[in-house]
C-alpha cells in the first residue's frame, strides 16, 4: 500500500517527469492445497509490508473471502507490481477469524505464500514475500493442520 501511495504521490507532484502510463499490473491467482473438506470459506489477506503480517486484516492491502465448493483455485485480480506476502486460512465455520485453542494453537488450517515452516509462531513477512512483476503469477499454498 505504501509503495502504491508513494507512486501516486510522485505522479501527482511531478507529472512532467512521468510518461503518463499507469503503473504495471499483473494477475495473481492462488491454488489452495491440502484441504480436508469443502465446508466454510477461504480467507486470503495480502500484505505489502511486514506491518500487521500475517494476522491483521485491517493492515492488509486486500482482503478476500471465497466460498468453497467451486474449486480450490482463486483469482485475486490484477495487482500493481510490488513485493507482497499472503496469509490464507480455511475458515471452516465462516466466522471471519482463525480459531485457536486457549494456548494459541490454530484450530483451523492456515498457510502462507512460499509455504514457510511455522515452528514457534507464524513466519515473518520476508519468509512469505514474493515479487509480482508484470506477468501472471499462480501461487500454490499448502494448508497446515494441527
Amino acid at each position: 500500500m505504501c509503495n502504491l501511495l508513494l507512486r501516486c504521490l510522485y505522479i501527482a507532484l511531478f507529472p512532467c517527469l512521468t510518461d503518463g502510463a499507469e503503473p504495471a499490473a499483473a494477475p495473481l491467482s492462488v491454488e489452495v492445497q491440502n484441504l480436508r473438506h469443502e465446508r466454510g470459506q477461504i480467507a486470503i489477506l495480502l500484505f505489502d509490508n511486514p506491518d500487521g503480517f500475517p494476522k491483521s486484516p485491517e493492515r492488509a492491502v486486500r482482503n478476500w473471502k471465497f466460498p468453497l465448493g467451486k474449486g480450490r483455485r482463486f483469482e485475486l485480480g490484477n495487482l500493481p507490481e510490488g513485493r507482497y506476502a499472503l496469509s490464507v486460512i480455511h475458515d471452516e465455520n465462516a466466522n471471519a477469524r482463525l480459531d485457536a485453542n486457549p494456548f494459541g494453537i490454530p484450530q483451523e488450517p492456515y498457510g502462507f505464500s512460499n509455504n514457510p515452516k511455522a515452528v514457534f509462531g507464524p513466519p515473518g513477512f520476508q519468509e512469505a514475500a514474493f515479487e509480482l512483476r508484470g506477468r501472471a503469477l499462480d501461487l500454490q499454498v499448502k494448508m497446515v493442520h494441527w
